[in-house]
């Protein structure tokens, strides 16, 4: 079969061996022709024509769509390996070379019209570490827990095959050789990418190191190139940064793509760039105060001035996407836009720099100049460039002569042709035309109605209905010249271009450089802005938690009037104990707890009056039932391993949050559970806890532990409704209004009815309500004290009388 190919469709058989995992797109001419099984899967994925080369089902795409197609293949979870022509097939001897120039997936998109404001990450798994890298801005990222994978969202994740299969869900999943993952030559690989002799100042642990490399590597072997756009990895060191898991970013509803996250709403950022830093600090928040107090004294200069944040702000939303930009550059896959939107944005940089003169504000981040760079860009780039490169459409006039002269020399041929014809038609007495075909070139058209005698130097080269076409000596002259002129063009064109990329490349630190200032910024006027439109407060930091008229900053949003609420916290009163019904907002005040303390440990202010806080060094959620079914783990058992992670982490510094811990099973062993799990935050851990519950015994503590206090939420009663007032008071409540709640949610009146017989018969019949009382560990170890001394035939006794 093999022997039976032409050599082109045996050179595409050769390739797509090699790459046999990815849909094989095959550079012919205009058009990437898959073939095959490739060609009949992306007739349907992209609804394109099916037709045959051969006995060969074929399916092409136009050059110049590649991206959008591109982009279709890979949101439906392809690799897609892109064969381009490695010479001019003008010049080519015999068959066009060809190879795969890269391989595209889900986590290596570079594509401005591929990709979102968020980070694209790729993701490489080695024991418990992982490494993130967006090679469209050159973020790496390292962490030491596979819980990475959720926080971040990477769209493909890489792992070896001594590796269980990660069980991500809506993640593009390799496994990949071991070779990658080669414990022994990681570390020399990272240092021989970065240029560096020693990479201990990166902290990295070794399994860290070898997911490092093995991300660069597979990035090296799949993008056929050295990225050089990319930062050195980036680990948040614990001492420095708040830690969230995934589960508390769930829980909070943090990082959604819904309306009511809290990256949604706090993203007022006017640069792409900003948006991305946004969220990575919503990841991990600062946990050191002086770098915390250094944004709020920036938010607070720009809240205290609102003309100065509208102008500040009108500057950065001149500012495109610089880190994308550079990595198009560096790859290089730069576009004339490209390059046009990187010199909007190198003179902004010049206004924004303007503005922190004359403000002084943010002059420690004062951009790099580089006006330089942008002379030069204003030189080179026509200030509305057209069309492809190489099509005399990009490099501005007076750049370089040479091209000035081709373009001139094809731009005067209208003029010489238009005279050309007249001549003619002096000559002629007729209306000829002169005009070009791409397939015949140059002409001169003339009616078949013409009476007159054809001159003997007019070769005849094509012949139509009504007419008769011809070439002349002048005409293949000029054509000659034409094709030498556009050939010049197309070459010049295309090495000052590259000229231009390179020079761009020289300030590539700088641009860098700059590029995380003005995230900064930006994340800065977001904050300001949203205190202002908000009425946000600036927080302060202390040994303990006074929050005053607080609220929930995106559930005030969803709300007519939303009930702020008052919290004091302090090392006498640590632990919460907070009860009242459904629905009366227990839920949402200890969320909103957490949420601003987040916020403020971000640099933001706050919903509230007043706040005062502690720094924390976590905080951790356990709220809501779930099940995890890919896992075998019920709903129960994914509550007491998030409750068991709770207590095996959280240190005294840290924030819990607790939602009805004990409700998955049995009321008396869930009331066990949470009695014995409040004892153990409230007198081992010490942390500052809020703990929302439906058992009201749990009430009890307080009068047994110190540290541990009640709050409820307030409800009045009537004869025949409930009102939830939504306010948290001192005290505790007595009953939960479950059957009121299940009214509301419309439940028929005779279920309702039948649920209060129900309720007063139980309560009249069962005795242990009235007299269960948990004993605290000191009583319990008593009593093990007394029955040791309690003789054999007294403790049968004793039980005999138990059981009675």
């Amino acid at each position: 079969m093999q022997n039976e190919l032409t050599p082109m469709m045996k050179q595409y058989m050769d390739l797509k061996e090699h790459y046999s995992d990815s849909v094989l797109l095959f550079r012919v001419g205009d058009f990437y022709e898959a073939f095959g099984e490739d060609a009949k899967y992306i007739s349907k994925a992209l609804g394109l024509v099916l037709t045959h080369r051969g006995n060969q089902p074929m399916a092409g795409i136009p050059h110049h769509a590649l991206n959008v197609y591109l982009k279709k293949l890979v949101e439906q979870g392809n690799k897609v390996a892109i064969c381009d022509q490695l010479e001019d097939p003008k010049y080519a001897k015999g068959l066009v070379k060809r190879d795969v120039t890269r391989v595209v997936t889900p986590g290596t998109l570079i594509e401005d019209d591929a990709l979102s404001e968020e980070n694209n990450y790729i993701a490489a798994v080695y024991e418990k570490s992982v490494a993130l890298v967006d090679i469209s801005t050159g973020d790496f990222v390292v962490e030491s827990s596979l819980d990475a994978i959720n926080r971040y969202s990477p769209k493909h994740v890489i792992y070896t095959s001594e590796d269980p299969t990660p069980n991500f869900s809506d993640t593009f999943k390799e496994k990949v050789e071991d070779w990658y993952f080669d414990r022994q030559n990681s570390e020399s690989f990272l240092k021989e990418h970065f240029k560096v002799n020693d990479i201990s100042f990166l902290e990295l642990s070794l399994n860290e190191i070898v997911a490092c490399a093995a991300i660069l590597k597979y990035l090296q072997n799949t993008q056929k190139r050295v990225l050089s756009n990319l930062k050195m990895p980036l680990k948040f060191r614990e001492n420095a940064r708040m830690f969230l898991d995934s589960d508390t970013l769930s829980n909070l509803d943090v990082l959604s793509k819904g309306t009511s996250s809290l990256y949604r709403h706090m993203n007022r950022c006017v640069t792409r760039m900003g948006q991305r830093l946004l969220k990575r600090e919503m990841i991990a928040p600062l946990r050191r105060r002086e770098e915390i107090e250094y944004r709020h004294s920036l938010v607070k200069k720009l809240v205290q001035s609102e003309e100065l944040l509208i102008s500040l702000r009108k500057v950065l939303s001149q500012i495109h996407d610089v880190e994308r930009i550079m990595a198009r550059v560096a790859y290089p896959a730069a576009t004339p836009s490209d390059i046009v939107a990187l010199r909007e944005s190198l003179r902004a940089f010049e206004k924004l720099n303007l503005w922190i003169d004359s403000t002084g504000i943010f002059k420690e981040l004062r951009l790099t100049d580089l006006r330089d760079l942008r002379e030069f860009l204003e030189d080179a780039i026509k200030e509305e460039p057209t069309g492809e490169v190489g099509k005399g459409g990009v490099i501005a006039q007076g750049f370089s002569a040479e091209l000035d002269e081709a373009r001139a020399l094809v731009s005067d041929v209208d003029e010489y042709l238009a005279g050309y014809q007249e001549s003619i038609r002096d000559k002629l007495k007729t209306k000829a035309k002169v005009g070009y075909s791409t397939v015949f070139g140059f002409y001169v058209e003339i009616s078949k109605s013409y009476k007159g005698e054809i001159p003997p130097e007019y070769k005849r080269k094509q012949t139509l209905v009504n007419s008769e076409r011809y070439v002349t000596p002048e005409l293949l002259e000029i054509e000659k010249k034409m094709l030498h002129a556009n050939e010049m063009i197309e070459n010049l064109e295309k090495e000052l271009f590259e000229r231009v990329c390179n020079e761009i490349l020289r300030k590539k630190e700088e641009i860098f450089s700059n590029s995380q200032k003005i995230s900064f910024i930006d994340m800065i006027g977001s904050f300001a802005r949203i205190a202002l439109d908000e009425n946000y407060t600036l927080p302060i930091f202390s040994d303990h938690v006074e929050l005053v008229e607080s609220r929930h900053p995106t559930v005030e949003k969803h709300v007519k009037e939303f009930v702020p609420n008052d919290l004091k916290m302090n090392e006498q009163r640590r632990f919460v104990v907070l009860t009242g019904p459904n629905m009366s907002g227990k839920s949402t005040f200890i969320r909103q707890v957490a949420l601003i303390s987040m916020m403020a440990q971000m640099g933001s202010f706050v919903p509230a009056k007043k706040a005062v806080l502690k720094i924390f060094d976590r905080i951790f959620t356990r709220i809501g039932a779930r099940d995890d079914i890919a896992s075998n783990r019920s709903t129960f058992l994914v509550e007491m391993s998030e409750v068991a992670t709770i207590l095996h982490f959280a240190t005294r510094d840290s924030l819990i949050i607790l939602d009805e811990v004990g409700r998955g099973t049995s009321t008396f062993d869930g009331l066990s559970i949470a009695w014995s799990v409040s004892e153990y935050i409230s007198q081992k851990l010490k942390a500052f806890t809020i703990f929302a519950t439906h058992y009201n015994e749990l009430s009890e503590l307080e009068k047994i532990y110190s540290g541990i206090f009640n709050l409820t939420i307030k409800v009045v009663e009537s004869e025949d409704s409930v009102i939830f007032l939504h306010k948290v008071i001192n005290g505790s409540a007595d009953k939960s209004y479950g059957i009121e709640v299940a009214r509301i949610a419309g439940i028929p009146e005779e279920v309702i009815k039948r649920a209060y017989q129900v309720a007063d018969a139980l309560a009249s019949t069962s005795q242990i309500k009235k007299s269960v009382r948990f004993l605290t560990n000191g009583e319990v170890e008593k009593i093990k004290q007394r029955l040791k001394k309690v003789g054999k035939g007294q403790l049968t006794f004793f039980s005999d009388t138990l059981k009675k």
